[in-house]
């Protein structure tokens, strides 16, 4: 999705999008609300930054911005940087320092499965067993109509 967001911003004029990232809305939030009314063009008001006192949310934490340091595995962090290292540096982020590595054919291929079963169990807890079951048959096997109907039902959860 990074890369394709990549290719798609170069199409665009700079003042079509606006990018925000977590660590910069944790370390200026006004300076990022301002640009972001900018963009939108609407007044901004210090007040939008009060939505804590009406509402169950949280101002942004600048301590969580950097908490994958403290807690993510070494292992876990490089096995991270392997992939995206280019990406993170590219968008602003400091890498972790730790040496480089690259994961063994078998080690990828046990990251995989583990990626397509943690998404599986993930699909079956939102919309139950049975509409996963279907929505995979029908991915493979099933009319038009059928893998329509079933999106539907699952973007309505989703929703």
């Amino acid at each position: 999705v990074e890369t394709l967001w990549d290719r798609l911003k170069t199409t665009l004029a700079d003042d079509r999008y606006v990018e925000i990232t977590y660590l910069n809305l944790t370390r200026g939030p006004e300076d990022v609300l301002r640009r972001i009314c900018g963009f939108l063009g609407v007044e901004y008001d210090p007040r939008m930054l009060e939505y804590d006192r009406h509402t169950s949310y949280e101002p942004p934490n600048p301590k969580l911005a950097q908490q994958w340091r403290r807690k993510m595995p070494s292992r876990d962090i490089q096995l991270v940087e392997s992939r995206i290292a280019d990406l993170l540096v590219a968008r602003g982020y400091e890498l972790s320092g730790l040496p480089p590595i690259r994961p063994s054919a078998l080690e990828r291929l046990y990251l995989r499965l583990q990626d397509r079963l943690a998404r599986c169990a993930f699909r079956v807890r939102r919309y139950g067993w049975r509409l996963w079951l279907a929505s995979v048959i029908a991915r493979r096997v099933g009319t038009r109509g059928w893998k329509r109907r079933l999106t539907l039902r699952c973007n309505e959860i989703d929703r």
